[in-house]
């Protein structure tokens, strides 16, 4: 059973370590693009290629190593042992503040162009509650791994996932807000594609609509899945909240210099012991829906824009604008 654990550990390694620089020239070509006036991008795509492309490069250091925890007792084990837990979790935590700003960025921009093109004053407590389980998030998860380096203990494995999961509630509340209350509104403003006149500039907004649409409803899958999951984890890990992380040292031992046993030891140190390839599982899976999130760069409706990026100010008003309208959508906008 070990070794079948260890075969399917070391194939996620390496598709992990395979995907790392794909991520990384792809990310690189389209900011070249974007930059080079290939094509213009939303608010949104310009800021979420820069964050990606920064996450990358925490993403190899954080998982060039291989981590995974052990089924029977929750410690961690290595690949190669060539990485210390301080300097994985320092590149942990830079790697996950750019998925959060992603996500902060991505729930912004579709609140700040859907409220200019629906004509409505956008909710200053929408805002704080974004923004503030982002901090929370963020000073969170800085405040665990801080912990679990000064005491090896597991119990703080737990308190990671408590400090996220306002931010992943939060979220989630927006995807569900955007894709059953605003943009049916939204869509009431482009004409339909069978309907007479339908002037030709529409299809562009009807296409950013639609990938809209598409970005946010995997963003909501993935909300879903942790809020599902995570409630089990943290029991799990709060059952050995008093076991080491790092089996072979004490508690209580500084982990910041300290590096991993590796999974090759563990026919000799632990027979009995599998390694659980979840963990790597979930940060390959992450890697790839933070590339699909934004990628390729699309902009909005051809706009050549006066900035590095197309405003959500421009979007919303050229939404509102468009010259043929459903009769509803007056009504949307309050005339």
């Amino acid at each position: 059973g070990q070794f079948l654990y260890m075969c399917f550990c070391l194939g996620t390694y390496a598709a992990h370590m395979a995907s790392i620089p794909f991520w990384l020239c792809y990310t690189i070509r389209e900011v070249s693009r974007q930059n080079r006036g290939k094509v213009v991008p939303t608010r949104y795509e310009f800021w979420a290629a820069r964050c990606l492309f920064v996450g990358i490069f925490m993403d190899a250091i954080r998982g060039v190593d291989g981590l995974y925890d052990t089924v029977e007792d929750g410690s961690f084990v290595s690949v190669w042992g060539r990485v210390t837990v301080g300097a994985r979790f320092a590149a942990w935590w830079v790697r996950d503040m750019c998925g959060f700003i992603m996500l902060l960025n991505l729930h912004e921009f579709i609140l700040g162009w859907t409220s200019t093109a629906l004509g409505a004053h956008t909710q200053r407590s929408l805002v704080m509650s974004l923004r503030g389980s982002f901090v929370v998030a963020l000073v969170g998860l800085a405040a665990s791994f801080y912990g679990i380096l000064l005491t090896n203990r597991q119990l703080w494995q737990a308190i990671t996932m408590i400090a996220v999961l306002p931010y992943n509630a939060v979220c989630a509340f927006f995807c569900v807000r955007f894709l059953w209350g605003t943009l049916p509104q939204v869509q009431l403003l482009v004409p339909a594609r069978d309907q007479a006149g339908r002037p030709p500039e529409t299809d562009g907004a009807q296409e950013f609509l639609t990938r809209m649409q598409k970005v946010v409803t995997i963003t909501l899958v993935a909300h879903v899945t942790m809020l599902s999951a995570f409630p089990a984890l943290i029991q799990q890990k709060v059952a050995m909240g008093d076991a080491p992380l790092v089996a072979q040292l004490p508690l209580g031992t500084w982990l910041g210099s300290t590096y991993l046993p590796t999974i090759f030891d563990l026919p000799f140190s632990a027979p009995s012991v599998r390694p659980n390839p979840a963990l790597e599982l979930v940060e390959l899976a992450m890697g790839w829906f933070s590339l699909t999130m934004w990628c390729p760069t699309k902009g909005f409706m051809g706009y050549s824009a006066k900035s590095a990026f197309v405003t959500c100010g421009e979007i919303g008003q050229a939404l509102s604008r468009l010259p043929i309208k459903d009769p509803r959508a007056s009504r949307v906008k309050g005339d």
